[in-house]
């Protein structure tokens, strides 16, 4: 999955991240951008979100929003 990710890409970039911390609810929600440039092709841009469940200090739920075509499939 990665190795083709990686290969067909010229350029990936994360960034632009905000981290919001629910201690009561033991749940972390990252924000961040991404650019990718295709080999060959216009950069794309996106805005995606992770939200992590934790129960003890571990991952229990892990749920991943992008605001474009999953490119990890």
């Amino acid at each position: 999955m990665f190795q083709d990710l990686l290969s067909n890409n010229d350029r990936i970039w994360h960034g632009n991240f905000v981290h919001t911390v629910d201690i009561i609810r033991q749940s972390v929600c990252s924000q961040f951008s991404v650019e990718i440039k295709p080999a060959g092709s216009k950069e794309h841009r996106y805005e995606n979100c992770n939200l992590f469940y934790l129960k003890d200090g571990k991952f229990t739920r892990v749920f991943v929003y992008m605001s474009g075509e999953n490119l990890l499939v």
